[in-house]
């Protein structure tokens, strides 16, 4: 079915088939042009949603690298609040025990003293 359309203009019917021709080549040149242009642009998206890809799986490592991290702060750091606050009280029993002591002994210093004072009397 290839049908040959002819447009009678006078005199210029010579030329307007090699135009005609030039136009289609023309034509067809633009159309590969804009066909590879395209094509270009959707390997060049490809590469950069193939790279977009990578990166984002890069950062939900590292993500996950991070929470980890972030748990085993967590839990040293719940562990070293236990130990600080098991010291603490440990400390402070040895202070109290400490007063406890120099307190007996200076309630006992007084009695000698006064029991002295009252055998003096």
């Amino acid at each position: 079915m290839n049908q040959k359309i002819h447009v009678w203009f006078g005199k210029g019917l010579c030329n307007f088939g090699k135009e005609w021709k030039n136009n289609l080549v023309s034509l067809s040149d633009l159309l590969d042009n804009q066909k590879q242009r395209i094509l270009n642009t959707i390997r060049n998206s490809e590469e950069l949603r193939g790279r977009a890809i990578d990166q984002l799986e890069k950062a939900r490592s590292h993500l996950r690298n991070v929470e980890t991290e972030a748990e085993q702060f967590r839990v040293n750091g719940y562990s070293e609040i236990e130990r600080e606050n098991l010291n603490l009280n440990n400390s402070t029993f040895k202070t109290l025990e400490q007063y406890y002591k120099n307190e007996t002994i200076q309630f006992e210093y007084q009695r000698e003293i006064n029991q002295v004072r009252q055998r003096v009397n």
